[in-house]
């Protein structure tokens, strides 16, 4: 299967994205809205790629200050909101209707990672080196922790406590603050962990020195496995065509895994020029399965995860002697080994930041760190 990336609008925002961007549907309605955070400002694209805010925040961020997460999106009845953090400390709340600033709260330290929203207790988690903050939807602080460990990637929300990667590994606290469970790692842990949900959900954190660890929800090892290098963004789970979960995780050796979610077996891995530099996306299309991924050399990745390796093989002795004097000397075939092929790849020219997936627009967005923002369909 070959396919053909066509370009259907491209944006350029003249600022150095380092942070990826965030796709939502405004409320009650399919329209399609992007935003993305520069240091010292905020983007809202149209679904057409027009810019429709471009706000600066130079009368918030004082000199020497600048904004360090991605936008976490809030959706509430009435109104959308964007929060961000900033290396002084500041949470930050905006209307994307308004532009207008909702709310500022400052603590003491840096924010780091991504800001955490529950929308099942509507409150939000924001992560320092040493505290974690648990705040309203208004920017009220309700709770915040002091820690004996480093963080080294934001806490998140599971299984209604709160889970904390740090320099020695990933640590299960209560909203109080009191520790659940400990689990040490042989390195620190940089990326955000998966939380694969189920009837009791487990966990999936990467450390440093490129192993996965697979745990349930007590942090009990179900299994773990080497990617022989670090990983630079969180793991994906998807749904093979024969209905088997499977975990797709990148390498910095240049490498896609796909990791079967039961047993830890790998089920395939495939080679790209570079360090993939995005979490994959995975979409279904004509009866397969494609996994999209973005390079730090600017090149998109179209991946069929769904082939199948053909194994030939001579029929042993025992069928040659059944059949005969109608022997038939023709080869059998062995297909149940999974495989996975580059489709196609495109270049953008520049080191790509994320990609998303539009369902509505059967497209993908991607951005890059110059401030492209590029939308294509795939055919």
């Amino acid at each position: 299967m070959k396919g053909v990336v066509k370009e259907r609008w491209n944006s350029f925002l003249g600022e150095e994205c380092p942070f990826p961007s965030k796709t939502f549907r405004k409320i009650n309605s399919y329209e399609v809205q992007t935003v993305i955070c520069t240091e010292k400002k905020i983007f809202l694209l149209d679904n057409h790629g027009t810019i429709l805010q471009e706000k600066s925040l130079k009368t918030i961020l004082k000199k020497q200050d600048n904004i360090t997460t991605p936008p976490t999106i809030i959706k509430q009845k009435e109104t959308i909101s964007c929060v961000f953090g900033t290396k002084k400390g500041h949470i930050v709340s905006f209307n994307l209707e308004t532009g207008e600033q909702e709310w500022n709260n400052m603590v003491e330290r840096s924010i780091q990672g991504t800001i955490e929203y529950d929308p099942k207790d509507q409150e939000l988690l924001a992560t320092t080196e040493k505290t974690i903050h648990r705040l309203t939807l208004q920017g009220k602080i309700k709770k915040t922790v002091e820690l004996e460990e480093i963080n080294t990637a934001n806490a998140i929300f599971f299984d209604n406590k709160i889970l904390l990667s740090t320099d020695q590994g990933a640590c299960l606290l209560t909203k109080k603050g009191e520790i659940y469970w400990k689990y040490p790692t042989k390195n620190k842990i940089s990326v955000r962990p998966l939380v694969i949900k189920e009837r009791k959900p487990h966990l999936l954190i990467c450390s440093d020195e490129g192993t996965i660890h697979y745990l349930d929800h007590n942090g009990e090892k179900q299994w773990d496995f080497s990617l022989e290098g670090p990983t630079l963004h969180k793991p994906l789970l998807y749904m093979s065509l024969e209905q088997e979960e499977r975990i797709l995780c990148t390498s910095t050796t240049n490498k896609l895994h796909a990791i079967d979610k039961e047993t830890g077996s790998e089920c395939w891995s495939l080679m790209t020029d570079f360090w993939i530099n995005t979490q994959p996306i995975v979409e279904k299309r004509d009866e397969i399965s494609i996994a999209i991924v973005g390079t730090v050399d600017g090149k998109i990745y179209c991946i069929d995860i769904d082939e199948k390796l053909e194994t030939t093989f001579f029929p042993g002795l025992q069928n040659v002697l059944d059949q005969g004097i109608t022997y038939n000397s023709s080869l059998s075939k062995d297909i149940s080994k999974e495989k996975a092929e580059i489709i196609f790849t495109k270049e953008v020219g520049s080191q790509i930041i994320n990609i998303e997936h539009l369902s509505h627009q059967n497209s993908i967005l991607c951005l890059t760190r110059t401030g492209q923002v590029i939308n294509f369909k795939i055919n």
